[in-house]
């Protein structure tokens, strides 16, 4: 089976701050570049227009303070350029410096354009989007996850924290995300900046390929020895299935149907078995990331 992680990770430097008190953050700003300005370390005014043309379909914009330092941490060869809209402590700002990019100082009606009205809280960056696998290399792995018709990103991008963390080996995107396997279109990179920022980072460890149709590669998944599941509120318990005799550990592909209709009958009909997750009161529905977290964790611990 391949590794666990297919991308490469940047070794962090070990750079450290001005000793001198008297420095800030904006003087750091201006230290970092190559060919410091003399007066100003701000972001001409033609930035976006620029940054629009030269970037939009190469790269892609994440925001958020805990995501950057996650990224600058496992994966800085992933990060092109660093934004700043506010002024930072010290031991922050060496950390931003360890990834050897670009800071550039911008405002924060620069920044808010950037983050499309999101909350950047002053940190954003540039970055080279993930190339997915194909469906032949993901086939090697063992316990994948396939998503079916998903259109909330959020969801998906704590599918893919949860399903990192809990030892789920590759995910799939189907039905929705065509837009993703041709090239990287402004409306796909928004898609995938999400996914990655709601992941915290997860996304960018986790193999993923994209498929047009779930039903297409169900026949594909079952020739390579895949022990298909589905979740819905009439299957078995997930527990009761987990403690039965027919459950097989060694490789299954478990589909998730999307928010507001689940999987559909003709994708049910081919799957060797359908779960559900107890539930204790009166209410018949779980957030599908929720969902998704409990199942894994009854089909992988």
């Amino acid at each position: 089976m391949p590794t666990k992680n297919p991308h490469s990770k940047h070794p962090q430097t070990d750079s450290k701050a001005s000793k001198n008190p008297q420095d800030s953050s904006q003087n750091l700003l201006q230290n970092h570049s190559q060919n410091p300005p003399k007066t100003s370390h701000k972001a001409p005014q033609n930035f976006l227009q620029n940054f629009s043309q030269n970037n939009s379909q190469d790269s892609l914009i994440i925001y958020g303070k805990q995501i950057l330092l996650s990224l600058i941490t496992h994966h800085s060869d992933k990060i092109e350029q660093i934004y700043l809209s506010k002024d930072i402590d010290k031991s922050t700002f060496a950390h931003l410096k360890s990834a050897n990019k670009p800071i550039i100082k911008i405002d924060n009606k620069k920044a808010q354009a950037l983050a499309r009205g999101g909350n950047h809280q002053g940190f954003l960056a540039s970055i080279s989007p993930l190339t997915p696998l194909s469906l032949k290399e993901i086939k090697r792995y063992d316990k994948i996850i396939v998503l079916c018709g998903l259109n909330d990103m959020g969801n998906i991008g704590g599918i893919f924290r949860s399903a990192y963390c809990l030892g789920v080996d590759a995910i799939i995107l189907a039905d929705s995300f065509s837009d993703f396997a041709t090239k990287l279109t402004a409306k796909s990179a928004q898609k995938f900046a999400t996914i990655a920022r709601s992941s915290v980072g997860a996304a960018f460890d986790m193999p993923f390929c994209i498929v047009p149709s779930a039903l297409e590669i169900i026949s594909e998944l079952k020739e390579a020895g895949f022990m298909l599941l589905g979740t819905a509120p009439q299957g078995e318990n997930i527990k009761d299935f987990r403690e039965s005799k027919n459950y097989q550990k060694n490789k299954w592909a478990l589909f998730l149907g999307s928010e507001e209709n689940g999987l559909c009958a003709k994708i049910t009909k081919k799957f060797d078995k359908i779960l559900s997750v107890k539930m204790h009161r009166d209410f018949n529905s779980l957030n599908v990331s929720v969902a998704a977290g409990i199942v894994m964790s009854y089909l992988l611990n």
